[in-house]
């Protein structure tokens, strides 16, 4: 039986915004500390929540930045993905597709910023000499 591979990721904001990542850009990628809870709602159906304490998304930034978002800077230009990330840190969860079409959500570490739609836990890194964006949360 063959394991399924990831297929896409894709990264959720505090206002609802997602963006996806191809995986061929996605250079590593660690989730790690991953807690499960479940719950057995009043239907009697069982909810799978899975939360991590830590996370490290690092991909080739040329190709985040190929990535438009619904996000603006101060002078009215478009956010692409490498510069939404950077500026505007707000992740709540990411999803995990694998090649079989599962879902699976996990939560992010969240800690307030400087103001209620921050989350301190997010770290972006640029190196433009290896043309890698690394984002840290923990």
């Amino acid at each position: 039986m063959t394991k399924p591979t990831i297929s896409k990721l894709i990264l959720n904001s505090e206002n609802f915004e997602s963006f996806t990542i191809p995986v061929e850009v996605i250079t590593d990628l660690e989730v790690g500390d991953i807690t499960t809870s479940i719950t057995v709602g009043t239907d009697g159906q069982l909810n799978r929540v899975h939360a991590c304490r830590r996370l490290v998304l690092q991909a080739r930034q040329d190709d985040l930045h190929r990535l438009s978002t619904d996000g603006f800077n101060d002078q009215g230009d478009r956010l692409m993905l490498d510069e939404r990330l950077a500026t505007m840190p707000d992740l709540v969860d990411i999803d995990l597709v694998d090649t079989r079409g599962q879902l699976t959500t996990i939560a992010l570490p969240w800690r307030d910023g400087d103001s209620w739609d921050v989350n301190a836990a997010i770290r972006v890194q640029t190196d433009k000499g290896r043309g890698l964006l690394k984002m840290v949360v923990e």
